[in-house]
């Protein structure tokens, strides 16, 4: 994995304060120790993350992380 504990603190945080429950998963170029460059690529997992809790969820992790290509589905 290609983040930092930083970046992965960051993130969790930024999801689950918008869903507690949700589960979050990195893939991608991310996900593979070899692969280099690429955007962060999300998988959410929650019964309750809807449009408007992606876009707050969002807006937190740039706000710490900066200016970044992130995907989230």
């Amino acid at each position: 994995m290609r983040l930092s504990d930083y970046e992965k603190s960051v993130i969790f945080k930024a999801i689950t304060a918008e869903d507690a429950n949700a589960k979050v998963f990195l893939f991608g170029s991310r996900a593979d120790n070899n692969a280099r460059g690429g955007d962060i690529d999300l998988l959410v997992l929650s019964q309750h993350f809807d449009k408007q809790k992606l876009r707050a969820a969002r807006w937190r992790i740039l706000e710490q992380l900066g200016e970044q290509k992130i995907d989230i589905i």
